[in-house]
This record gives C-alpha cells, sequence and structure tokens, in this order.
C-alpha cells in the first residue's frame, strides 16, 4: 500500500480529479461526458506521439523531431495516393506506407546517435529542421483537402456519443480505443520482453548494460523502428481527425508532447517510460488546456498556467526521488 501511495501515477491521477472537481465548481458543465469526449478526442495525437516520445527517453535521450517524422509520414503518404489518383486504398495500405515512412526517417536518426556516438537531442534537433525544410521545399506547401475514401470514412467512426441541453452532439471517436490498445501493447513489450528490460537497462546506465552483455546498438535499432512507426501512425491520425492533410503544421507542438511524458515519469529515472504514467500525463494537460478554453481564459495565461503545472510536477518528481535515493543511502 505504501508503494502504491508514493506512485506517480496515483499522485497524477489525485492532481487531476483535484483539477477537475475546481474547475466543475467555477463552470458545472466542465463535469459532463460531453467534456470528457472533448478532452479524449484532443489528447488521440498528443498521446501517440508521446508513447514514441517515451520510447526514446527509455533508452536516455529527448526526442524532439517526433512531430517532423510524423508530419512528414502523413503529408508524403497522403499526397501519393491522392496524386496518383488511389482514392480508394484501403486503410491499411495507407497507414503501412507511413508507418515505412516514419521508421526510415527515424533510423536516419539512429544512425548519426549510434553510428557516430551523437547526442539524441542534437541530432533530432537537427533533422527536425531537415525534415520540416525538406517536406516544404520538395514535397508541398499546398493543403489537401481530398483524402483517400478509407481515411475519410475513419474521421467519421465512433463508439459513443452524446447530446447536450444545448443539441449539441459530441462523439467519442473510435481512435481513442485505438491508442488505448498501442498503449497496452507497449507496456506489454516493455514490461515482458527482453527488449523492453534491455531498453531500460541502457537508459539507467548504459555503461553497466554495455557490461552485462546488452547489446546497446541492437536494442537503440529496435526502439527506433518502433518509435518511427508510431510516429508516422501519430501523422496519419493528425491528418485523419483534421480531415486535411497540411505540410509540417504540427511541428513546433513538442513541447507538450514531452511535458506530458516528462509528468508521466520520464524526468524520474526510477519511474522512467512509465506507460500509465505518460497517458495519465497526456490527460492532465489536456484537462488543462480543454477547461481553461471553456472558461474564457485567454491563451497567454493557458500557456503561463500549464507552464507552471509542468514545472510544479517535474520539482515534485525531482524532490521524490532525491528523498528516495536519501532513504536507500541510509538505509545502507
Amino acid at each position: 500500500m505504501k508503494k502504491l501511495l508514493k506512485s506517480n501515477e496515483l499522485v497524477l491521477v489525485g492532481i487531476i480529479l483535484i483539477l477537475w472537481v475546481a474547475f466543475g465548481l467555477v463552470n458545472p458543465n466542465i463535469l459532463s461526458i460531453s467534456n470528457v469526449f472533448s478532452i479524449t478526442r484532443a489528447s488521440i495525437v498528443t498521446a501517440t506521439f508521446a508513447l514514441a516520445a517515451m520510447l526514446v527517453m527509455i533508452v536516455g535521450g529527448v526526442d524532439i523531431s517526433f512531430l517532423a517524422i510524423g508530419s512528414f509520414a502523413m503529408y508524403v503518404v497522403v499526397k501519393y495516393f491522392v496524386e496518383m489518383q488511389l482514392l480508394g486504398a484501403s486503410m491499411a495500405v495507407i497507414f503501412l506506407a507511413a508507418i515505412a515512412v516514419g521508421i526510415v526517417l527515424h533510423l536516419i536518426n539512429w544512425f548519426f546517435i549510434d553510428r557516430l556516438s551523437l547526442p539524441i537531442f542534437i541530432v533530432t534537433v537537427g533533422t527536425q529542421s531537415l525534415y520540416k525544410g525538406y517536406l516544404l521545399a520538395f514535397v508541398g506547401t499546398s493543403y489537401i483537402t481530398r483524402l483517400p475514401d478509407s481515411l475519410r470514412a475513419l474521421a467519421t467512426r465512433y463508439v459513443a456519443s452524446v447530446t447536450d441541453q444545448n443539441g449539441i452532439t459530441y462523439n467519442l471517436h473510435i481512435l481513442v480505443l485505438v491508442v488505448a490498445v498501442m498503449y497496452v501493447l507497449v507496456h506489454l513489450l516493455l514490461t515482458y520482453t527482453t527488449l523492453g528490460r534491455h531498453a531500460y537497462a541502457i537508459g539507467a546506465d548504459a555503461t553497466a548494460a554495455k557490461r552485462a552483455g546488452i547489446n546497446i546498438s541492437k536494442t537503440r535499432f529496435l526502439i527506433f523502428v518502433i518509435a518511427g512507426a508510431i510516429a508516422g501512425i501519430a501523422g496519419m491520425f493528425h491528418g485523419t481527425l483534421n480531415r486535411t492533410a497540411v505540410p509540417a503544421d504540427i511541428v513546433g507542438g513538442e513541447l507538450a508532447v514531452i511535458a506530458a511524458v516528462f509528468l508521466g515519469g520520464g524526468a524520474s529515472k526510477r519511474a522512467r517510460g512509465s506507460v500509465l504514467g505518460t497517458a495519465l500525463g497526456v490527460f492532465l494537460l489536456a484537462l488543462i488546456s480543454n477547461n481553461l478554453i471553456l472558461l474564457g481564459i485567454p491563451s497567454y495565461w493557458q500557456q503561463a498556467v500549464t507552464g507552471t503545472i509542468i514545472i510544479i510536477g517535474i520539482v515534485l518528481q525531482s524532490l521524490r526521488g532525491a528523498t528516495q535515493l536519501g532513504k536507500k543511502g541510509a538505509s545502507s
């Protein structure tokens, strides 16, 4: 029980409940099911990108190129199928193409990081600009409003609906369930496979992992393949939900994704890579952003409040980590 009470995930649940009640006291509509549907829909793309960011963070670095990778994959694939007049292509083929592009782009990151021993953050700062620049310069800058038929159908697939007192209908998108399944699969990968255990070991201490016989290069390669695939999927989710393919429109929103991973335990080596924590971090930030909009708070105050909560969350994690280390040192 003590371990549960000290868990980062339980702390996040407590913060979410407190904020939800506080927002509800100001505006009772915030407690409605329709608002829950709005928050979950707003979290779909961020939550998917957060999985990719979390995987890279597990092996010891902060990747900021994932939005550029997802945007590149989405726009290139959609433009190809549209210009080749393959509007009837199956959803599976389209998503597999985006996954392939995402993997290739992320393996470019892996090459510089693994083969040239460059820091993940520095490499991805460069490739973020590289991918965005190449996309705009050589692929295109125009909006594509006529998506393939399968994506248009997916954009309107819902699993539940609710109508408020004003007659406005809010829908729970099917991609919420898809993202939930992805989170479960990644959790199983990290918890019950050799790859997951090796990834955590590398993130905790790469030198010790190498001495233990772990193939760091191979492990990072596989993690980057999975993260690249997820980034490609996230890009397709973004284009599908917006029903328009826009080049590089999401590049620049990396902070919200990385912050969600940090809030979920990414800033703490003890909790590094918590799948549940990442999901809760995404939901917490979406809760704050969505409800501040409903309350009519100006955008600059939204950014200030969100930034403050991010800093508080990371500081609290660091303090808890230092306290735990102190207790271990005292007991040894």
